[in-house]
């Protein structure tokens, strides 16, 4: 890796700062921690938003295993379980092959377009609050919709996961009619 001068480095951050200057999720929290309870937020979620949960599993690459890609295997709400503070899915669910991967995520996937999907966590590691919904960054527009369908329908209020700026999804929010919809400063 290169080594730059401090003030090399800052005027790097500056450009990805203009690049993306909002570098955190946007996170709407469930308020919900045991199995049914999240089982049953995870099934209002698909038919608000109609996007579907899959395990995400890490694979690593057959010509170089030090390249991964990644795996998507749809998966039921009855099929979640909570173990300590982990969201996961029945090991009987999860094909044999992917059992020892060591990166596995329950995420919301849009059933049709090729779009980033939502990862679904029991905490976000900045608030208390149980089962939440991550969007990727703040600027990746198309968790907007979703996440604003989830705040709408369900009443929840959403924050950022490490104190960015919620303000192009405020702006979005206006834009497309969402009204209502509130921010939560975490």
């Amino acid at each position: 890796m290169a080594k730059h001068s401090i003030g090399e480095d800052i005027e790097i951050y500056r450009k990805i700062e203009i690049l993306c200057p909002n570098c955190s999720e946007l996170v709407v929290p469930l308020d919900c921690e045991t199995e049914e309870e999240i089982r049953e937020a995870l099934k209002a979620v698909e038919q608000i938003t109609g996007w579907k949960l899959h395990l995400k599993v890490e694979v690593a690459k057959k010509d170089d295993p030090c390249e991964y890609r990644y795996v998507f295997i749809p998966v039921k709400p009855e099929d979640v379980i909570v173990e300590g503070e982990e969201i996961l899915v029945k090991e009987e669910k999860i094909p044999e092959i992917y059992l020892n991967s060591s990166y596995m995520i329950l995420v919301l996937k849009h059933p049709t377009e090729n779009i980033d999907p939502i990862a679904i966590e029991y905490t976000d590691g900045y608030c208390e609050r149980k089962c939440v919904l991550s969007a990727s960054q703040h600027c990746y527009e198309p968790h907007f919709e979703p996440l604003a369908k989830v705040c709408k329908h369900l009443g929840k209020k959403f924050h950022c996961h490490d104190g960015g700026s919620p303000e192009l999804f405020l702006e979005w929010l206006e834009e497309n009619g969402y009204d209502g919809v509130e921010y939560e400063e975490s």
